[in-house]
């Protein structure tokens, strides 16, 4: 099981390493708290650091919370978050940023597979008294599929996700400008509290410059 999902990952990587101009590497440390509110509703909250150039520089801050809103027995989920965002541009200018995320996802239970489809229409609120955009907001449509396996009798889940960036505030070039692979495994240690590891690799396609960056991360989750 695990050579497959191995072998899936290869695969992604390779494609964006053929057009790739730039290859980086990098990493995040993240945090995630969720609470129930109600029989339906839940409420997250999230923070993430993030690191590249080989992990020697700084690249964003993150930290944000939102409601998610589930039916059909927890098959079917919408939701909507914010984020404020601290990021080193190409300048070497620290700039706030703002972003609004609004979801909604489809999961399938088969034994011990879990499939799910995400959809994300993402905007990002650029400061315009420090750079000059041609175009801001940012707005993306974010398109991702992921398969979860967990292992019988144990706390350990193996994820693997394929997740495509549809731009959209262009309206001369709406383009799909970056797909993200994505393979990680979470081990839980009780019922409250777990541990998600994954290695990522993102990759610009259909543009000038493009960069392909892998990346490791970690996360702590819990909820109360």
């Amino acid at each position: 099981m695990k050579r497959r999902f191995l072998f899936l990952l290869a695969i992604g990587v390779s494609i964006g390493c053929i057009n790739a101009q730039s290859i980086d590497f990098g990493g995040k440390l993240g945090v995630e708290y969720s609470k129930r509110l109600a029989r339906s509703w839940d409420l997250n909250v999230a923070s993430e650091v993030k690191f590249h150039q080989n992990f020697t520089r700084y690249d964003n801050f993150k930290i944000g919370s939102g409601v998610d809103y589930s039916f059909l027995r927890k098959r079917l989920n919408v939701g909507a978050d914010y984020f404020y965002i601290n990021k080193l541009t190409k300048d070497q200018i620290y700039e706030n940023r703002h972003r609004i995320n609004l979801n909604i996802s489809y999961s399938e239970k088969i034994r011990q597979w879990k499939l799910t489809y995400r959809a994300r229409f993402q905007t990002t609120f650029r400061d315009e008294s420090r750079a000059d955009y041609r175009f801001n907001p940012k707005i993306y449509m974010r398109n991702k599929f992921q398969v979860a396996y967990s292992l019988r009798n144990k706390p350990v889940k193996i994820k693997l996700s394929e997740e495509f960036f549809w731009r959209l505030d262009r309206p001369d070039q709406r383009i799909i400008d970056r797909w993200q692979t994505t393979l990680g495994v979470q081990y839980r240690f009780d019922s409250r509290n777990a541990l998600y590891f994954y290695v990522r690799s993102s990759n610009d396609v259909q543009v000038k410059e493009r960069e392909n960056l892998f990346s490791i991360g970690a996360v702590y989750k819990f909820k109360h």
